[in-house]
């Protein structure tokens, strides 16, 4: 028989970052590279809560993204910034199971392998570069209109080093594209 142990195992030979929470955003599990990040002094805290694990903005993004999966949605994108700092926002994905003793999160993210390879201060301005694309696709996504979303741009409140020019196609269902 499979354990929930070994499920966490075989999980954690696909996915860099691994973190499992229950129903009530309680750790259940946190692969090694987590533990480490999260609790630089060892002593790792039994079941602690999301909310002492992670800073304020990505406690709402992964909320937010709980939200998502537990209404049907797949895969659901979100940030993970330990509370006390130490590594820039991680990239992942939130999914959702029942099970017999309730609903289960699994956040899982990946290093990409340039990431592994930049300076510090290169890794921190491409995690900001991510934390900005996900808050324009997410404002994007709340706006009715595109008229609203172009006056409510969260950018101008922001102070991350961008690149003086960029290139950046979309498309938005009923507009076409223009280059």
């Amino acid at each position: 028989m499979i354990t929930l142990e070994d499920l966490y195992s075989l999980l954690e030979g696909s996915f860099d970052y691994l973190m499992v929470l229950d129903e009530n955003r309680r750790v259940k599990y946190l692969n090694s590279t987590l533990k480490d990040v999260c609790f630089p002094d060892g002593e790792v805290q039994d079941e602690p809560g999301l909310d002492k694990l992670v800073d304020g903005e990505s406690l709402r993004s992964l909320k937010k993204a709980m939200k998502k999966v537990k209404g049907g949605g797949r895969g659901v994108p979100g940030v993970f910034s330990p509370a006390g700092g130490g590594l820039p926002g991680i990239p992942v994905r939130v999914g959702y199971t029942e099970g017999d003793e309730g609903g289960l999160f699994l956040v899982t993210g990946m290093q990409a392998d340039t990431l592994r390879q930049m300076d510090d201060w290169e890794r921190e301005e491409r995690a900001k570069e991510l934390a900005c694309l996900y808050s324009v696709a997410e404002w994007i996504e709340v706006s009715e209109t595109i008229h609203d979303s172009s006056r409510s741009s969260p950018l101008p409140r922001r102070r991350y080093a961008l690149p003086r020019r960029g290139r950046c196609l979309f498309s938005l269902p009923g507009y076409p594209i223009r280059h």
